[in-house]
């Protein structure tokens, strides 16, 4: 109810107020202090746009009268004189509506940028993950069609070493048989020498003998050819064995290098894995740190903006700030919307001020 006429704007249209806080409520802008002049200009209202919301109290001289402004920038647009800094002794105020319509829309502004901010964010950490993950498949990919080209080359160089080995087998064979058979037939011919002439002999004594000594003589020969049947057989056997034999161990060694192969496969398969779910867990724990702090600030400045049931009484408290320092808030309704804890009630005490007062920290809000 105190009586302070300032003009104040509407957008298209002055009128006189008897004080700041009605014509805020009508949704009026101070212009300046004082009633509204035939010739009105917008020069003063945008000057307290450029004051912002830094907040330092002066107390200023109005005419005859004295008044407590926000700041000095503020006194300078309403053509005041400064007295002193901090608030005067009486109970006039202007321009406390202007200076919170300027917090208030400094903090929408900070919002917007806030959630664009956590928009591109998002978008560049979408981003970050898949050319990670594109990287990591065409990683895997290029690791698993090395691996498989290695075993092919693995396999087809077994595959070959396994064809010589049983080429060179069959050789040895062949050469062993033919050498065999070369020992056989030469043993053959040299039995075959003795006996025709074990035989010549026996034929000329037998002529000369009775027919007894032939009997005997038969008899001779028969074993002689049992003997050598024999050794033959005992030759083949051996021949056989020896072959049964390598192709044993062939085969032994191609068992025991397909499980290696195969073993080797899936230590490599087992490899990339981990090291794909590694890298997946990695960026999807950034992305949630980042996520739960950005929206920490978010949450914070719209908890500021939402206290409309506060007013701008001048009752200030002296409140405890995140950073240590000190901050004083108009009234107690502001503080405790900031979520800061009130030290005491009444501004902030230090050494350097003057006449008790000290200018309001905005930026801990």
């Amino acid at each position: 109810m105190v009586y302070f006429p300032v003009c104040s704007y509407n957008g298209q249209e002055f009128s006189t107020f008897s004080n700041e806080c009605f014509g805020h409520c009508a949704n009026y802008t101070m212009v300046y202090a004082g009633e509204c002049k035939t010739n009105n200009t917008l020069q003063s209202l945008d000057c307290l746009d450029q004051c912002g919301k830094n907040l330092s109290w002066v107390c200023a001289r109005k005419e005859n009268d004295t008044v407590s402004v926000p700041s000095p920038c503020f006194a300078k647009c309403q053509g005041l004189s400064i007295i002193r800094n901090g608030t005067c002794k009486n109970k006039r105020v202007l321009g406390v509506a202007s200076w919170m319509s300027g917090v208030v829309n400094s903090i929408s502004n900070a919002i917007n940028k806030t959630d664009q901010a956590i928009v591109n964010a998002a978008n560049k950490t979408a981003q970050a993950v898949a050319t990670a993950v594109n990287k990591t498949e065409q990683v895997v990919d290029s690791a698993a069609n090395k691996t498989a080209q290695a075993l092919i080359n693995a396999a087809n160089k077994t595959g070959q070493a396994i064809v010589n080995a049983v080429n060179k087998t069959e050789q040895a064979l062949d050469n062993a048989v033919n050498k065999t058979e070369q020992a056989l037939d030469n043993a053959g011919q040299a039995i075959k020498n003795a006996i025709n002439t074990v035989v010549s002999i026996l034929t000329q004594r037998i002529r000369k003998a009775e027919e007894d000594f032939e009997n005997c003589t038969c008899h001779v020969v028969d074993k002689v050819e049992d003997a050598v049947e024999q050794q033959l057989d005992d030759w083949e056997a051996k021949a056989k064995a020896d072959a049964a034999l390598l192709k044993n161990k062939t085969e032994a060694f191609w068992d025991q290098t397909k499980d290696g192969f195969i073993a080797v496969e899936e230590k490599v398969a087992g490899w990339f894995d981990k090291t794909a779910e590694g890298i997946a867990n990695e960026t999807i724990l950034i992305w949630a740190l980042t996520r739960d702090s950005i929206q920490k600030d978010v949450n914070w400045f719209k908890n500021v903006i939402l206290c409309s049931n506060c007013t701008n009484d001048y009752n200030p408290v002296c409140v405890h700030c995140e950073t240590g320092d000190q901050a004083t808030f108009l009234n107690q309704c502001w503080a405790n919307c900031g979520g800061l804890p009130i030290m005491y009630a009444g501004k902030c005490m230090r050494m350097n001020d003057t006449d008790g007062g000290e200018a309001f920290i905005v930026s801990d809000v």
